[in-house]
């Protein structure tokens, strides 16, 4: 019994950036379950449209993975994937060369690690120019800055102003003319002046040689005889230059000043500085605090550049020069502090984030020692280390602590810290806001607070994003639901940001089943982003997109998914027009759309829309480069179409191969996405039901299935997929006890995770109704396999192929049941169905057809040879007629199908009797019985038509054994009939149907006959099936036993002989079956040995005459009694 493909897939992939408009995982598109397929189609694709698919499979680039693994040898690898084989090295490396299949949370939300520029000057006018209440007219300020010039000197106080102008610039986002203003002030502050000890020894010389070594004397010449108590800069240089001193009057000035720094020099200041010792001397000689500051701040310039490790070399100079101008070494400044910062943002962006906590550890136990706990500085260091959590959590190959101790999952783990440090940030923040006034109190700065509630509502989003990340998803929405609270109190309806947080709020309410609300809130977002960028903007074509994305995975989860999946398909016409206008019709954004479309269209059962769009995004995406990560998600796509359309198999292989290769190359043998293609690939190459196709599709679907375990875990309906393929894959190979147990465990995992009544849990139970039947456990197969009936009929009605599958499923365990009669319901209504389908089936594919010559079907070969033959006798070809309701009876469960079980049209039927005529008739019944397609009806381009030469000899099969040989033959020869236009008179199934034939030939007496029909199977099925197979033993075997019959002894026992050598040869035989062919070859032997010579006509036979003494001895006649 053949049982059905599950065909279930996702495509998890989206090429569209999820960072737009604050989008972040949304699932791509899921592809509907479709019913069971042939498994082999009865004719390719031709023409047109066949063509232009094989050129579009060549573009994609990659190696055929099918093909490659089929060359390999697959017992080494099947044996690897089913014990887990991976080594901790292997997967080190793997993860060492491939990036984790994950978003980057810091890339999502905008987050950035920048470094901290700093203005210098006096502090009182830099506080004012921050507040901007500094006023360049006011006198006070006017003699602020002259004293401030006086104290540091011309050149540090043009440095300083170079830096501030810098330090604009670099707020404005231009970090080159920043450079060049810090470039400048780095030459006013790197001034080369004389050592202080050589500018005291000539400043000591000059008082000796003039004033006899009396410095108070040179202080009265310098004041000109006035009383003042300190000279200033300019005073002091102008007189000690007219007194002609030899050295540098303002370096003088700099060395006294150092004593108070005040700007001014006075008496007793020169007199200090004239008994200075060595190490107050070198302290003269330091470089100022403002060379620190100003290198500093060019190494934020660099690092906004890129150049990480030279913007850490000037942070490591700047943080000497500011150390060296502290009072003592255990006190800490607001620049070295700001310094220390820089040089952990300068780790981070090099990615050694462990150096970088540790300064960040540093400056956040200082900052808040001097500072405060709620400082903006304490805060931006909190934010710092949550920062850098994340960078460690996004780096694939980070596998190990900050104390180097082995952790299981180092991402979670570091998520985690990043929660802890943006939390604190959080209840700071929080503290901070119940401190200051509330909104209706005279004392309350509502921009402050305004400012303050929007610094929270940030934190609330980078919080819910890194618990999506954790798959938190219910803890994320209670975070954006805080922060929407705040925004939507202080900005308006169309602000970006608030647009921003209602698409994030969407993403994590629909994939946290909550569709409702996330159809609300991007209905919101939509009508801001109409508002603010127009009807025909590329932000409104992204709304459209994630609209759809929602649309989708309500349909996913909801009973009536049609008028969803058609809401869907409209969000998606129009953001592919508008893409189009936008970006031009071969750019990626429509390729995305086009996909979309084609997956909803693919949900709906739009096969032919579905292909096209598949087929257009496909082939935008192969101009932009034939081997990278949006081509394979386009192949799998489309591949995963063409392996639900029987004639596309072949190709469906092909790509998902491709498809495979590329993902395995570009993501990693550990990719979800890969175990999606290699889930696809599995089941399309088990769909050729060959034993080495099987031991293939065997290997991709046990290595698909280890991946989704690991990764997704094992209550996953991507996971029950997988099982579910593995059960069939298993019952194809024969082995049902195998396939029971996996099939079992796909039911009850689909069973708790999407209920009872759901089209997967009916798939899982038809399986494992066929399984059983195979295992000989016949009641429990049909109660699950009515239990499937009943569920598909409800979601898919009558006249679909699941459930017809299933009637079929029915039929042949009544038949093995020994219910004959009942059987024929089942049987009959699933053939109408079929019939039905194929005929739909011809018109959408004539439709669809690129290729005018596929409307006129020719007549085939079988066809012409009848004609012409009822030509010679005159005898009309004769068209279909609608043939009577079927008059047998049923019970029960099969009362319903018995209402709506009509005779489908296929001919004349001839009446049903058991009379001598009859068998008589078949006996002299020869091949001008045969039938041409025209009188059947049916059209064998339709890809049922396979299907329904099986189902017909069932049927024939069911009316042999209850002997009713003239119904038997009517749909054995339509059976014949529709094989043999279909696969050829050389192919196994047309030898199947000849073996029916020979069979039946045989019941109704005409041995002869069936010697011609088992004849007629033997040549095909060794042809097709080979010499050595269980069909062409059987057909030998049934051959001996009929020229037995003809007493054909020697030709008998030599096909016997055949029989028993094929059988003996197989590995997997039953023994019960070769035993007893040995037995029949036993049999006929001892048949051949024996010899008459009266049958051979080599003697008269001796006929003995009775006396008539005889009878008075009592016996009348030669035997007793």
């Amino acid at each position: 019994m053949p049982a059905e493909s599950d065909g279930r897939t996702q495509d998890g992939e989206s090429a569209r950036s999820r960072r737009q408009w604050g989008f972040s995982r949304f699932i791509s598109a899921p592809l509907s379950a479709r019913g069971p397929l042939s498994a082999r189609g009865p004719l390719s694709a031709k023409g047109t449209q066949s063509r232009r698919t094989n050129e579009l499979i060549s573009k994609v680039g990659g190696k055929n993975l099918a093909e490659s693994g089929r060359r390999n040898g697959l017992s080494s690898r099947l044996r690897d994937v089913q014990v887990g084989h991976k080594t901790n090295g292997q997967h080190s490396q793997a993860l060492g060369s491939k990036r984790v299949d994950v978003t980057d949370v810091a890339e999502n939300l905008g987050l950035s690690a920048d470094p901290t520029v700093q203005e210098i000057g006096d502090e009182k006018l830099l506080n004012l120019r921050k507040s901007g209440t500094l006023d360049p007219n006011d006198d006070a300020v006017i003699a602020a800055f002259k004293k401030h010039k006086a104290t540091i000197g011309k050149a540090l106080f043009e440095a300083e102003n170079a830096n501030n102008l810098g330090v604009q610039m670099y707020l404005l986002g231009d970090y080159s003319t920043a450079g060049g203003y810090f470039e400048q002030a780095l030459e006013l502050t790197s001034e080369k002046k004389k050592p202080a000890a050589a500018e005291l020894a000539v400043l000591k010389s000059f008082v000796n040689d003039k004033y006899g070594g009396n410095e108070d004397m040179l202080y009265t010449d310098l004041v000109q005889g006035e009383w003042r108590s300190a000279l200033g800069r300019r005073k002091f240089v102008e007189a000690l230059q007219h007194l002609n001193y030899p050295g540098d009057p303002d370096r003088v000035f700099s060395m006294l000043d150092s004593v108070s720094n005040d700007g001014k020099v006075s008496l007793p200041e020169l007199t200090s500085t004239l008994k200075a010792k060595r190490n107050r001397l070198n302290n003269m000689d330091q470089e100022p605090v403002q060379k620190g500051v100003v290198l500093s701040n060019l190494g934020c310039c660099s690092l906004q550049s890129g150049d990480a490790t030279s913007s850490l070399q000037k942070f490591r100079e700047a943080a000497g020069i500011v150390r060296r101008n502290l009072p003592n070494s255990t006190t800490e400044s607001d620049t070295s502090l700001a310094i220390t910062t820089n040089i952990a943002v300068a780790y981070i962006h090099l990615e050694d984030t462990d150096s970088a906590l540790q300064y960040l550890s540093v400056a956040l136990e200082k900052r808040e020692a001097i500072q405060g706990h709620l400082h903006d500085d304490v805060l931006n260091i909190l934010h710092l280390t949550g920062y850098c959590f994340l960078v460690k959590a996004s780096i694939a190959n980070e596998n190990q602590s900050t104390d180097h101790k082995k952790q299981d999952n180092p991402m979670k783990a570091n998520y985690n810290f990043a929660l802890c440090a943006f939390k604190e940030r959080l209840l700071r923040q929080q503290e901070i806001l119940s401190s200051m006034p509330e909104l209706d109190s005279l004392l309350c700065d509502v921009g402050a607070r305004n400012q303050l509630e929007l610094h929270i509502a940030r934190s609330h989003e980078i919080i819910a994003e890194i618990h999506d990340k954790c798959e938190d998803l219910e803890r994320a929405r209670e975070h954006l639901i805080a922060s929407l609270q705040y925004k939507r109190r202080i900005l308006d309806a169309v602000d970006p940001d608030l647009f921003s947080t209602l698409n994030v709020y969407a993403s994590v309410c629909s994939r946290s089943g909550k569709n409702k609300e996330a159809l609300e809130a991007i209905n919101v977002a939509m009508a801001a982003a109409e508002e603010l960028f127009g009807f025909k903007s590329a932000a409104v074509a992204t709304q459209l997109f994630h609209t759809s994305l929602i649309y989708l995975r309500t349909a996913r989860e909801s009973r009536d998914s049609k008028e969803l999946l058609d809401q869907a398909a409209e969000q998606l016409e129009q953001c592919l027009n508008i893409r189009k206008e936008n970006y031009g019709l071969e750019s990626e954004e429509v390729a995305v759309t086009a996909q979309l479309l084609g997956n909803v269209c693919f949900a709906s059962g739009k096969f032919k829309v579905a292909r096209r769009n598949f087929e257009k995004a496909l082939q935008t995406r192969t101009a932009f480069g034939r081997e990278n990560p949006t081509v394979a998600s386009s192949a799998h796509a489309l591949g995963s179409l063409y392996a639900r359309m029987p004639r596309r198999q072949e190709e469906a292989i092909v790509l998902l191969g491709k498809a495979a290769s590329i993902r395995k190359e570009q993501l990693g043998e550990d990719s979800v996405h890969l175990a999606d293609t290699l889930h696809e690939l599995g089941s399309a190459i088990m769909r050729r039901k060959t034993a080495q196709s099987l031991q293939q599709a065997l290997a991709y679907l046990s290595q698909a299935a280890a991946i989704r375990a690991e990764k997704l875990g094992k209550r996953n309906l991507d996971y029950s997929a997988s099982l579910h393929q593995l059960g069939q894959v298993h019952l194809h190979l024969g082995q049902a006890s195998e396939a029971i147990l996996y099939l079992q465990a796909a039911l009850s995992l689909r069973e708790r995770l999407v209920g009872r009544n759901s089209a997967q849990v009916a798939a899982s139970k038809a399986a494992l109704g066929v399984a059983c039947a195979n295992h000989s456990e016949l009641d429990k197969a049909f109660k699950l396999l009515k239990l499937a009936y009943k569920q598909r009929e409800k979601l898919f009605g009558q006249n679909h192929a699941l459930p017809a599958d299933t009637l079929q499923q029915i039929g042949l365990v009544m038949i093995r049941q020994g219910k004959l009669d009942a059987s024929l319901a089942p049987l009959l209504q699933a053939l109408k169905v079929f019939k039905q389908l194929n005929s739909n089936d011809v018109a959408e594919r004539l439709e669809d057809s690129d290729d005018s010559a596929a409307l006129v079907q020719k007549p085939s070969e079988r066809s012409r040879r009848i004609q012409a033959k009822r030509s010679r006798k005159g005898k009309p070809i004769e068209t279909s007629d609608e043939e009577p309701e079927e008059k047998r009876k049923s019970i029960g469960f099969m009362a319903k199908i018995r209402s709506v079980a009509k005779m489908p049209s296929f001919g004349k039927r001839p009446k049903s009797t058991e009379t001598a005529e009859t068998e008589k008739e078949l006996r002299d019944d020869g091949e001008d019985s045969e039938v041409c397609i025209e009188e059947i009806g049916v059209d064998t381009r339709g890809c049922f038509a396979a299907r329904l030469a099986t189902s017909m000899q069932t049927l024939a099969d069911v009316y042999m054994k209850l002997r009713d040989l003239n119904q038997s033959k009517f749909w054995l020869d339509r059976s014949v009939c529709i094989r043999e236009e279909l696969f050829g008179t050389s192919s196994a199934e047309f030898g199947e149907s000849m073996h029916r034939f020979g069979l039946l030939k045989q019941q109704s007496g005409s041995t002869k006959a069936s010697a011609l029909y088992l004849r007629k199977a033997l040549r095909a099925r060794e042809r097709s099936c080979g010499y050595s197979h269980p069909a062409t033993a059987e057909t030998c075997e049934q051959l001996a036993q009929v020229l037995q019959s003809l007493g054909k002894r020697e030709e008998a026992g030599i096909f016997m002989n055949k029989a028993l050598a094929i059988r003996e040869s197989l590995p997997s035989i039953n023994q019960s079956d070769l035993a007893g062919t040995r037995e029949k070859s036993h049999q006929f032997a001892a048949n051949a040995m024996e010899y008459d010579p009266v049958q051979q006509g080599e003697i008269v036979p001796h006929i003995s005459k009775r006396s008539a003494e005889s009878y008075l001895h009592g016996w009348r006649t030669r035997t007793t009694l």
